[in-house]
């Protein structure tokens, strides 16, 4: 029977109704499988083989071109992965890219290389020398001139502008009134 593994995790089976697949290998089901069939079948025999399996991916966010997902196998190192997605915009904060890992025990480990970065190259070829390993994220924040222009632009330009239109109007007035007086007196 070809069965689907399902976005919650779970395959469908006739006996065992739903049986929970995420996160194991091909042995692992298959011995799962033969174990939850052996109290309803004699000596069942049961093969599991994957006919389509989802390529490694990594994730980059953050100030790249495009978000996005990329395949494991087209970048290995995250100057790759950050090429694949259009590489940095011009606000990104390129000496503070972190790559956020899940470890083998559960926990998520955030690391941010920067060691000996001097010169504007030297963050894509320490990047150029950090392996990825498959569902790393990749985050590339703001620079902190980004950030400082995205708050003046918020809470100084923004709310400033509509005093603008009004001063800007009540001196054009003030000037027309003042070369009118020029001209006449």
């Amino acid at each position: 029977r070809t069965v689907t593994l399902r976005p919650d995790g779970y395959i469908s089976l006739p006996i065992l109704d739903d049986v929970s697949a995420a996160g194991m290998s091909v042995s692992e089901l298959d011995e799962r499988l033969t174990a939850l069939f052996t109290p309803r079948l004699r000596e069942p025999e049961v093969t599991v083989i994957a006919t389509s399996v989802r390529p490694a991916m990594v994730y980059v966010y953050g100030e790249v071109a495009r978000t996005s997902p990329v395949e494991l196998r087209l970048a290995a190192t995250a100057a790759q992965a950050i090429a694949q997605a259009g590489g940095f915009t011009r606000q990104a904060g390129t000496k503070h890219v972190t790559i956020i890992r899940l470890t083998e025990d559960g926990r998520l480990v955030a690391m941010t290389p920067t060691a000996g970065m001097k010169g504007q190259p030297d963050p894509y070829m320490l990047l150029q020398t950090v392996a990825l390993q498959p569902d790393d994220m990749i985050f590339v924040p703001e620079s902190n001139i980004a950030q400082f222009d995205r708050w003046l632009q918020s809470y100084v330009n923004a709310p400033l502008s509509g005093v603008n239109s009004i001063l800007q109007t009540y001196l054009n007035f003030r000037l027309i009134e003042f070369y009118d007086e020029a001209i006449q007196g």
